[in-house]
């Protein structure tokens, strides 16, 4: 995703002015849950504190660009499994030409071709953990590899309670910024995806699967109380790539854009990505981000009409 530009709209940046004022040239901004604060804050929108430390003059004061950041953290269970129908080999050029010639073969798998939604505890409101199963040893984001045929059941923490924040590094648009995700720092969350690591093991003991298993290759046997599962958790833990929230929706003073995707204070500008939603999904967010799109489409076009009284 990246910054819109049309003949008719400045960038990001230009163009737009304080409510009250006469409306210039309309910006939409679409650069994701990192790059859209990012982008404001290079503009001058943000927390001014935070903004004179860049080396950026503050333009207009907006405490919630970059805060409330949210993704979904998950870890590894891995086996070793005896099946030799895995994912093992996909990227030899065996499996490259059947898929290049025929559109088919392993590298028609999406590798996680199991999901499951699970509670880990009684009286939560909906399911905490999203498990994500399939034939393939995944670990490091794909960059370990394992000689062998493995299988990996993943919990995701679908419901994170802990926030985080993106500020910027410098003035200077290439350099990356500052992300801070703050991911395990409530007790709650660590719970949760501890508790998925033994639902886990669970899964794989139980038949038919445990007949195909040799071994557990992460965390590894001797990672077996509670203290232990967490230092695993903690040394291995990832993110799905679902970075939501920084440009938070709503009519609050630490909301950036209102309901309408408009930033908050401004006319002409408007965000149009995940970074606007308050809370992240308890599930993937590529959909849901399809349907903002969907919705600022029919508000920038004048499609929507005024909500029913009350």
């Amino acid at each position: 995703m990246r910054a819109r530009r049309t003949p008719e709209r400045g960038p990001v940046g230009a163009g737009h002015r304080a409510r009250g004022g006469r409306q210039g040239p309309q910006s939409e901004q679409a650069a994701g849950a990192i790059g859209s604060p990012q982008i404001l804050q290079l503009s001058g929108i943000g927390r001014p504190d935070d903004l004179r430390a860049a080396g950026v003059d503050a333009r207009h004061d907006l405490a919630g660009v970059g805060e409330n950041l949210q993704d979904h953290p998950f870890v590894a269970v891995l086996f070793e499994t005896s099946d030799q129908n895995t994912l093992y080999g996909a990227d030899k050029p065996k499996s490259m030409a059947e898929w290049v010639l025929r559109r088919s073969g392993k590298l028609t798998s999406s590798v996680a071709e199991v999901v499951a939604f699970v509670r880990t505890r009684p009286g939560l409101p909906a399911a905490d953990v999203q498990f994500h199963m399939g034939a393939a040893y995944y670990e490091d984001h794909g960059a370990e590899e394992y000689e062998g045929h493995a299988l990996v059941i993943a919990p995701v923490l679908v419901s994170p309670q802990a926030r985080g924040r993106v500020w910027l590094r410098s003035s200077d648009p290439a350099d990356k910024p500052r992300i801070l995700t703050n991911a395990l720092s409530v007790a709650e969350d660590v719970d949760s995806l501890v508790a998925g690591m033994e639902l886990a093991r669970e899964i794989a003991a139980a038949q038919p699967l445990a007949s195909k298993i040799v071994r557990e290759i992460k965390p590894g046997p001797d990672v077996s109380d509670r203290e232990s599962l967490e230092e695993d958790l903690r040394r291995r833990l990832m993110l799905i790539y679902h970075p939501v929230g920084t440009c938070r929706m709503g009519s609050d003073d630490e909301a950036v854009v209102d309901p309408e995707l408009r930033v908050r204070g401004l006319e002409g500008l408007r965000v149009i990505d995940a970074s606007v939603m308050p809370l992240i999904p308890g599930g993937n967010t590529n959909a849901p981000t399809i349907m903002i799109a969907e919705r600022a489409a029919d508000l920038i076009r004048g499609r929507v009409g005024a909500p029913a009284a009350a």
